[in-house]
């Protein structure tokens, strides 16, 4: 899987790799809620959507910040076991 998505550009990999990971937890969630509190499971999935990537996005941005961050101060060391991060 993760070659095909690296044969795409970066920006449309990005995006596909985050709803790869998103969509399927938020159903999952939508899916419990549903069955919970006896709801509607497309308004929980939208609710379960909204939120999930929105916090996903959120963690991704503070991550890419602080190697950001660390880069510029020198403190990053690439250090090959964690990848290469930051």
């Amino acid at each position: 899987m993760n070659k095909a998505l690296d044969s795409l550009p970066r920006p449309l990999a990005f995006v596909l790799r985050h709803l790869l990971i998103g969509v399927p937890l938020a159903a999952f969630i939508a899916l419990f809620l549903s069955i919970a509190f006896n709801d509607g499971f497309v308004r929980n999935f939208v609710y379960s959507l909204c939120i999930g990537l929105t916090c996903q996005f959120i963690i991704d941005l503070a991550r890419r910040g602080a190697a950001r961050t660390l880069r510029h101060f020198g403190w990053g060391g690439g250090d090959p076991r964690y990848g290469g991060w930051p």
